[in-house]
């Protein structure tokens, strides 16, 4: 059975073949880890290879089980590479999730949007689960504060489009990262005025003296209305 699914795309291994003294080559992979029996591994293995020619692969290379384990750990470091491709740069990392049958379609509309921006974004993603990330490079040595704001500017609206891309996808402007205060603006897009006074109750009866993340998540109510906990609806006489 396959245990994990990462997928890397063209400027992600570029930066991960730079941070981990590896060469990778410079095309969109696919990283599994298949797990089991030897005989269900080897059938994972066919599988694989089978659909990864069936749809365009250029089908499976088989690592070691140590040469596998060095590959996964420099995985790991796909954050830290990307900021390595600019020196004194800083990452802006979001993600959105989208159902699995739309991954494929949202995750290349994006790389052409990114490609289009002229900006540094490498795409990483967990490709099992829909849920894919994209780290943005801004700044760096040499650039000037015209420059940066200009170039956050554009990162800000590439953002936007990410976000409202996965979410008339079918899918929803988070599935690791969180909401926090960056992406209070998209829950209403995406649940509706109702189900984000939803929100509001059950966080008003757990928390009614709203000390937990104050001011995140949950964006202000559109009227000056406010909202009453659970307990209230039963001890109104």
């Amino acid at each position: 059975m396959v245990l994990s699914t990462y997928m890397c795309l063209y400027l992600q291994m570029d930066a991960l073949s730079a941070y981990a003294g590896k060469s990778f080559p410079s095309r969109p992979h696919l990283l599994l880890r298949l797990s089991g029996s030897s005989k269900a591994v080897e059938e994972g293995k066919t599988q694989v290879q089978h659909t990864s020619l069936k749809y365009g692969g250029e089908g499976l290379q088989v690592a070691a089980k140590e040469e596998g384990e060095k590959i996964w750990e420099a995985r790991k470091g796909c954050l830290w590479a990307a900021m390595n491709i600019r020196p004194g740069a800083s990452l802006w990392t979001t993600d959105v999730c989208v159902p699995v049958s739309r991954l494929a379609d949202v995750v290349a509309d994006t790389k052409q949007d990114i490609d289009h921006t002229g900006l540094k974004a490498p795409i990483v993603g967990h490709a099992g689960d829909g849920n894919f990330h994209c780290f943005i490079v801004l700044g760096g040595e040499g650039m000037s504060e015209v420059e940066k704001r200009k170039e956050f500017e554009s990162a800000s609206a590439l953002h936007d489009r990410m976000v409202r891309r996965a979410q008339n996808s079918g899918g929803t402007c988070t599935g690791e990262h969180g909401v926090g205060s960056g992406k209070m603006k998209y829950l209403r897009g995406e649940f509706g005025e109702e189900g984000v006074e939803m929100m509001r109750l059950l966080k008003v009866t757990l928390d009614p003296k709203n000390i937990l993340n104050p001011g995140k998540v949950l964006p202000p109510p559109l009227s000056n209305s406010t909202t009453r906990p659970l307990s209230s609806l039963f001890n109104s006489s």
